[in-house]
């Protein structure tokens, strides 16, 4: 094999590897978000963006568990 066609090989490799990896990511991101979806929504506390209102719910819920 010549130069020019080990260099072919390495470029394909490495375009093949890197859509490999991005459909991998993908994938993951797709993942996450439908178990997001299913375990996540109405259990993260919502916060009144103006006031602050429940921003550390979690930290007063978890603290009083201790008690």
């Amino acid at each position: 094999m010549t130069v020019s066609g080990i260099a072919a090989v390495i470029v394909a490799f490495s375009f093949t590897t890197a859509i490999t990896a991005v459909a991998g990511a993908a994938l993951a991101a797709f993942v996450a978000f439908f178990l997001f979806l299913a375990f996540g929504v109405g259990t993260t506390p919502t916060v009144d963006l103006e006031t602050g209102a429940g921003a550390d719910a979690g930290a007063e819920a978890a603290a009083s568990a201790d008690d």
